[in-house]
């Protein structure tokens, strides 16, 4: 979340690259410039009260740096930083050869219970730097409104020298590693990778009260219809609190008996750049409304959201947000509708040919081999599973001419796996590099299969490998680009080089190098220059010519 001015900076930079591209850049600036220091007066005093504070809390972290570092054996490492120069956070990491007997001895504990005497050492220790951390907030008269028990914040990690024996509960999803965090006075729960609390609280939170209210701009939506509306907070307790600065983004979405909804993940990564702080404050009695949007249809959105299938369903916030405060019910119902006779199931995203047979791919990842000669549906499979942060598509795998094998790659630390569409299963389900074979950084890809669907054509860098998907024996192939594509009958290749940087907007007067590969006589390898392409282009292998397209024009060749 930014500030007023930040914001007004970023729209300042699109609006001026926008401004010059129409050829008018130095008039458009003057007028922005102007705007900014009109408008932001405000804005900039608070940036630069924000600034003060934190260059003040920067010399309390020293100053308890310098004081911890006295409390604690050699092994030990102390950091801490105060976030938004308003909330401390402590890292303590112990290392792997600390002195056990010596920490035993602080504690009253027998050294050969190692978590025994981890537990009550960093008891003690949390408890220390607490009061120590309100002591010098205090002592600097920097944040009148700082909390202790929300506002202190400590972390301890301990790698053990080995596994623990017959591990408890706690450590069975690492039983090597120690880990105990604290939130102001009390001990966190600890929780396994399924969420479960495993260690309980060392003592109740000390909650604050605050008021949810969610508020959809209506109360039914259609089937995949992004659902929107607005959604407050208030603190309605004595002391400030803090919620992560994206909680309008951690919408919850539960059936009515509190059962979540099946999601998606967001496709790929999203850079949601700086902000400028991690945290968002509120004082007692103040509260803060943002709007909030929950997507609903997986081919709308690279972002995460729910299927929500027709019915009555719960909005609410994550409880990552709400965790540490007292409140009501904070959840909103809604109801979803679907239009009579609507299909509800997966639909088609991409139709490939593999041969004679047609190749369906659905939106969650379902892969159907049909005979287009009476539609009818020979099978399907599902190779790369529910969880995925992707849309498949026709690149994450490759089909045999007859339709029935698939070989695709989960990623890039597996092997290539083979799945049957119909009949009979493949006589090995991973096909591997061949023994001593160099591979490359790139990982090991399919490509394609040959005619026929026996031999399977894989990828890395500047090698191709021609393997039986029978026997699973490969012969290597060399080639003189990076990274190729493949003829579908396997006597060639091509490649393709293009400039770094262009603009997609800009017809321009790129060039791109089409390199020409003979498997049979590379004597006959040749290289093609075509004009006129631009950003985006992409190249597909035929048995007689090369296909090239872009945002702007295709060519044969």
């Amino acid at each position: 979340m930014q500030t007023q001015g930040a914001e007004l900076l970023n729209r300042l930079s699109l609006h001026w690259h926008v401004a010059f591209a129409r050829g008018r850049g130095v008039r458009s600036l003057v007028r922005w410039l102007m705007a900014f220091l009109v408008i932001a007066p405000g804005a900039a005093l608070a940036q630069t009260k924000d600034a003060e504070l934190k260059a003040a809390a920067a010399k309390v972290t020293d100053s308890l740096r310098t004081m911890a570092n006295a409390m604690v054996p050699d092994r030990v490492e102390v950091s801490v930083r105060a976030i938004d120069g308003r909330v401390y956070e402590w890292r303590i990491e112990i290392g792997t050869d600390v002195d056990i007997v010596a920490l035993a001895k602080e504690v009253h504990t027998r050294a050969s219970d190692r978590v025994g005497t981890l537990d009550a050492w960093t008891d003690r220790l949390a408890s220390k730097l607490f009061s120590l951390t309100e002591d010098e907030v205090k002592r600097a008269n920097i944040d009148k409104d700082f909390n202790p028990e929300s506002d202190f914040q400590l972390s301890v990690f301990h790698r053990m020298p080995g596994p623990i024996p017959d591990p408890p509960v706690r450590f069975k999803d690492h039983p090597d590693c120690y880990w105990a965090s604290y939130t102001g006075s009390r001990r966190d729960p600890l929780r396994n990778e399924a969420n479960e609390i495993i260690r309980p609280p060392s003592k109740p939170a000390v909650t604050s009260p605050i008021r949810v209210q969610i508020e959809p701009s209506r109360a039914a939506w259609q089937f995949r219809e992004t659902i929107n509306g607005r959604i407050s907070i208030t603190n309605k307790g004595t002391a400030r609190i803090h919620l992560i600065a994206d909680w309008p983004d951690r919408i919850r979405v539960t059936d009515p008996a509190g059962n979540h909804a099946d999601s998606f993940d967001c496709l790929g990564h999203a850079e949601h750049g700086f902000m400028d702080s991690k945290y968002v404050y509120l004082t007692p009695g103040e509260t803060i409304t943002e709007e909030f949007r929950v997507f609903t249809d997986r081919a709308h959105t690279m972002l995460d959201g729910y299927h929500l299938r027709p019915g009555p369903w719960k909005i609410g916030i994550a409880d990552s947000v709400l965790e540490g405060f007292e409140v009501e019910d904070p959840t909103t119902p809604v109801v979803v509708l679907a239009k009579p006779g609507e299909y509800l199931g997966p639909r088609i995203v991409e139709a490939i040919s593999a041969g004679n047979m047609l190749v369906l791919i659905r939106e969650d990842g379902t892969i159907e081999s049909v005979d287009p000669s009476n539609c009818r549906r020979l099978g399907s499979c599902r190779p790369f599973g529910a969880e995925r942060d992707w849309l498949v598509s026709s690149k994450d795998f490759t089909v045999s001419d007859d339709g029935r094998l698939v070989a695709c790659l989960m990623s890039r630390w597996e092997p290539v796996s083979l799945v049957a569409l119909f009949g009979a299963a493949p006589a090995r389900t991973k096909v591997y590099p061949p023994r001593d074979f160099s591979l490359g950084p790139g990982g090991f890809a399919p490509s394609r299969f040959l005619p026929g669907g026996k031999t399977l054509v894989c990828l890395t860098n500047n090698n191709l490998v021609l393997i039986d998907v029978e026997t699973g024996n490969g012969a290597p192939m060399p080639v003189p680009e990076m990274w190729v594509e493949v003829s579908p009958d396997a006597t060639g290749a091509v490649a393709i080089k293009s400039p770094l940087v262009s603009w997609a907007s800009d017809r321009g007067s790129d060039t791109c190098t089409i390199t020409v590969i003979d498997f049979r006589d590379q004597k006959r390898n040749r290289k093609l220059a075509v004009k006129g392409h631009g950003e985006l282009p992409e190249l597909h292998a035929a048995r007689s010519c090369v296909f090239l397209t872009d945002e702007f024009e295709s060519s044969f060749l």
